[in-house]
Formats: structure tokens, C-alpha cells, sequence
């Protein structure tokens, strides 16, 4: 699946496309409040 760059809470990040932001965040240990 191809990747993305997103920029998360100022951190540059790559994601597989079709994740949501939360499952993104919560891979890189950024909590978002839900």
C-alpha cells in the first residue's frame, strides 16, 4: 500500500494510505483525545 507524509502535532510522519489520523497518531504514541 503506498505511503504519505503528514505532519502531526509539528512531526513529519509517513502513514499508509487509507489509516485514519487516529490510528496513524496512536502508532506514533500521540495522544488524541477522543
Amino acid at each position: 500500500m503506498p505511503m504519505i507524509s503528514i505532519t502531526l502535532n509539528g512531526q513529519k510522519i509517513e502513514a499508509r494510505e487509507g489509516q485514519t489520523i487516529l490510528e496513524v497518531a496512536r502508532e506514533h504514541g500521540i495522544r488524541i483525545p477522543t
